[in-house]
């Protein structure tokens, strides 16, 4: 059976799992349950785009779609959100999510929704008019806690495809008041998300010395193609009703480089299968123009339904855009959704969301080289120093001509730039000897790794039988090796395989350690080189073994 055929019963197997479940429903009629509230999507994104978000949900707004959705956020980010409803309604929304690495991602929020104060009026004892007593206001909250893993760490066997199916669920309590009436209650909601993905290399701009880097904030692995998601909504009940319990499925296609290559183009249609109401369904897109430092997005979608439909030919439309910069460590990102509910009124939806960014994701430094990044005058390095990053002594006539240092920092190489002197010049040695300590010190933690491996304190680095495929208790092993190398930030590492004489199979276990390393971790993936290993040298109880190398260099 051929890997084409087994990729297809695959994804005909989710889209029938989907449908099966997309179609559950047992109406009760409209006016049946409380919170009513939690029917208002929350996500100004999701929004702009028909409220399309079901399969596509990669960002913190997912919190209220579809929680599986959270386990693709790769740095922790804060959002608010404030909604202008119609007749002085309002609502503010504040979410906050953070990922875990392996253990997976958390996430929090609450929503209050505002309606304002009328005034309250009595009736003598003939029900007629009998003055104002005050005011009355209502308010609804909601708070909920969310979790979100991929599938493929939660199972006991070691398949690629799991990698690519996310699960998450969350627990919301609910409390709603109208003058002095009130009710409390809780729900919970559960979803999965199936991705195609694809490996990509980030893009690598040149730092003063011409060293390469990885772009801040981006992914080894980046949609493209299909997506499908399924989420449960508001399973529970108040003190006296059921929640507003949905069903949804979505389905979404990504078109990467579409136009460009900062082009993304997105797909979406979403079906919603409420207890209460009659199916809905919306359609959206997206065009995102994605660049190193900035993003700019433009958003349309479109919402059928009966009730929307009783309203105006164009209540169904909503329609966005978004922007975000990145600023030192923080993405900043303002999205915008307009949304006509016809003689209602419109709405305005609007948000702010802060994504905090690793410092070594923003600038990663390369062996040998600092973080800051120090422009040199043209006059001052020559370019000889800019490509080999090597300086030399002068040469003074009465003196011996001095050996050159090894390697040195452009940020240091900078500050002895202006007076070209011995006792100036001799300060990059320092440096030096602080990268060759890093490099020893990473040979030691590998070697010391390896001895934990052969003395059975740790798992050993072992595949399927002629595969290429990681047994599952390899992988504790694997996070204690990705934290020593994401620990230490110096030199590249040659993961050798062993496969035999089989040196193809070496070559493929070795990409299959390191793939799952740098997917896990915030590591450069330039760091990581791959070799076959003789089999006279292959350690006792595993099948890899590591080299440290200085700069990066072709392996056979």
């Amino acid at each position: 059976m051929g890997e084409g055929e087994i990729s297809m019963k695959r994804i005909i197997f989710v889209l029938f799992f989907f449908l099966i479940f997309s179609n559950t429903s047992f109406s009760d009629g409209p006016g049946t349950t409380n919170a009513n509230f939690l029917k208002a999507g929350q996500g100004v994104r999701p929004i702009a785009m028909g409220e399309t978000y079901i399969a596509l949900g990669d960002g913190l707004d997912t919190l209220y779609w579809n929680p599986a959705g959270l386990a693709q956020i790769k740095s922790p980010a804060a959002s608010f959100i404030h909604s202008f409803w119609v007749q002085d309604i309002g609502t503010e929304y504040l979410a906050y999510g953070m990922p875990l690495g392996p253990l997976g991602t958390i996430a929090g929020g609450i929503t209050y929704m505002h309606a304002g104060t009328i005034a309250k009026t009595i009736e003598d004892e003939n029900g007629n008019y009998g003055g104002i007593d005050g005011d009355a206001s209502a308010m609804s909250v909601a708070f909920v806690g969310a979790y979100s893993q991929k599938l493929s760490r939660l199972m006991p066997i070691k398949e690629p495809f799991l990698g690519n199916i996310l699960i998450g669920a969350s627990v919301k309590i609910v409390s709603e008041s109208i003058d002095e009436a009130s009710v409390f209650g809780g729900a919970i909601d559960l979803g999965a998300i199936w991705r195609q993905t694809e490996e990509m290399t980030p893009r690598q701009p040149a730092t003063a010395s011409g060293i390469s880097t990885p772009v801040e904030g981006k992914s080894l692995v980046r949609d493209k193609g299909w997506r499908m998601g399924l989420v449960a909504q508001n399973l529970g009940m108040t003190s006296d009703e059921l929640m507003p319990i949905n069903f949804r499925a979505g389905v979404g296609y990504v078109m990467q480089d579409l136009l460009s290559s900062a082009g993304r183009g997105t797909v979406a249609l979403d079906a919603l299968v409420p207890i209460d109401n009659d199916i809905k369904v919306s359609i959206g897109a997206e065009y995102a123009n994605i660049s190193p430092n900035t993003e700019f997005a433009a958003r349309v979608g479109y919402k059928i339904g009966n009730e929307i439909q009783d309203l105006d030919s164009l209540a169904g439309l909503t329609a966005g855009a978004g922007f975000a910069i990145i600023a030192g460590l923080i993405k900043y990102q303002v999205d915008y959704a307009f949304v006509p509910y016809g003689d209602l009124g419109t709405t305005h939806r609007a948000s702010l969301t802060l994504a905090f960014l690793p410092s070594s994701n923003i600038v990663k430094a390369a062996p040998g080289i600092k973080k800051e990044i120090i422009q040199p005058a043209p006059e001052v390095l020559p370019k000889t120093l800019l490509k080999s990053a090597e300086i030399k002594k002068p040469e003074p006539k009465p003196e011996p001509e001095p050996e050159p240092v090894k390697e040195v920092s452009t940020a240091m190489a900078v500050a002895a730039a202006p007076e070209v002197e011995a006792s100036t010049a001799a300060q990059p040695v320092e440096k030096v000897d602080e990268t060759e300590a890093a490099l020893k010190k990473l040979e030691r933690d590998l070697r010391m790794f390896l001895k934990r491996v052969n003395a059975g304190l740790l798992s050993p680095v072992r595949f399927d039988k002629g595969k290429s495929q990681l047994i599952s208790k390899t992988k504790k092993s694997l996070d204690t090796l990705g934290k020593i190398i994401e620990k230490n930030k110096t030199g590249n590492i040659v993961v050798v395989g062993y496969a035999g004489s089989n040196t193809v199979l070496a070559a493929e276990r070795a990409k299959t350690v390191a793939r799952y390393i740098k997917m896990t971790f915030r590591i450069d993936p330039e760091r990581f080189l791959i070799k076959s290993g003789d089999p006279a040298q292959k350690p006792k109880r595993s099948w890899i073994s590591f080299e440290v190398k200085e700069k990066a260099q072709s392996t056979k």
